[in-house]
């Protein structure tokens, strides 16, 4: 009887992973498609938006040391009103901390407002650039004299010259 239990376990343990492995809905191969399916706007979208925040947050960090070297410079001339300067400086430490926290909000909203605006934009923008590219191409110009023009890079006029003037 106890055999029989084992074996029966074993079995079911075979079959469980022989079905996990063939199932498309693994978590491995759900990753591997949508990694596949990740365009290359949507990593140079994700590397600007962790740049953006690097950089405010830099920023940010700088603002607070240039505040703090303001405060000590004052406590090193005035001497008598020390209290008063560590009140300051804890006070001015709590504001400038409440001011990252607003900043990043603010940051995250107005960023997904332009993210929407440059998606709009985009849409309607990408006709014109089709066409003034496909003109300028037929006059003959080069890619690099298009680019400069157009206010746009030299790969964005390659791929509108590869993917829709064909």
């Amino acid at each position: 009887m106890i055999w029989f239990l084992i074996i029966t376990g074993i079995l079911l343990i075979v079959f469980n992973i022989r079905a996990v492995r063939k199932q498309d809905t693994s978590f491995g191969k759900v990753f591997s498609n949508t990694e596949a399916d990740l365009t290359e706007v949507d990593i140079r979208i994700g590397e600007l938006r962790r740049e953006f925040s690097e950089t405010i947050l830099e920023l940010q960090k700088e603002i607070i040391k240039l505040q703090k070297n303001e405060i000590d410079n004052k406590s090193i001339n005035d001497h008598d009103d020390t209290n008063e300067v560590i009140m300051e400086k804890e006070i001015e430490e709590v504001q400038i901390s409440q001011e990252v926290e607003q900043n990043k909000s603010l940051y995250v909203d107005a960023k997904e407002d332009t993210i929407k605006e440059t998606e709009n934009i985009n849409l309607k923008s990408n006709s014109v650039k089709i066409d003034e590219i496909n003109s300028m191409l037929n006059k003959g110009y080069s890619v690099e004299d298009i680019a400069t023009k157009l206010g746009i890079g030299k790969g964005e006029v390659l791929l509108i010259k590869e993917l829709y003037l064909k």
